[in-house]
């Protein structure tokens, strides 16, 4: 409010001003090339705002494309690193459990608020219906290797 209040006043003043370099002018042809001059410029400082309203529109469009896009970079580098932890963990629980077990997929659940980091709240091992007798040890053995929280779960 206090920047339009300014505008108002800077605008009073420079009418004023025109005024009274209007009123100094001798008359003829001179008057009226000054009065052509001071009304353009009077019209200039009017439509300045409006100017700077249009180019601060622009600039905020701007920056609401800019924050989509880099939403939809942000779940695209998200997915595609939560496809290749999986990938590593499943390759992983592969070698170390190729004796003991059959392991059939494994989902990782990551805490993606954290920005400056990849934290792995959970990962969930699916094993075969056959392995359900070493669930517990298939558990305990991936969660002493991997440090995080291991679900075990089973399919036929």
């Amino acid at each position: 409010m206090t920047e339009i209040q300014g505008w108002a006043a800077a605008m009073c003043a420079i009418g004023i001003g025109c005024t009274l370099m209007s009123m100094l002018c001798p008359s003829g042809a001179v008057r009226r090339t000054f009065g052509t001059l001071t009304a353009v410029f009077f019209l200039c400082c009017l439509l300045t705002p409006i100017k700077t309203l249009i180019g601060q529109a622009v600039d905020l469009f701007a920056v609401r494309e800019q924050t989509a896009v880099s939403r939809t970079l942000d779940e695209t580098v998200n997915a595609q690193a939560q496809e290749v932890i999986a990938a590593a963990l499943l390759r992983d629980a592969e070698q170390r459990l190729s004796e003991t077990a059959t392991v059939k997929k494994v989902t990782v659940y990551r805490d993606n608020t954290r920005a400056d980091s990849i934290y792995i709240e959970r990962v969930r091992v699916t094993l075969s219906q056959e392995d359900r007798t070493v669930g517990a040890t298939v558990r305990k053995a991936l969660e002493q290797a991997w440090g995080t929280v291991v679900e075990v779960y089973y399919v036929g």
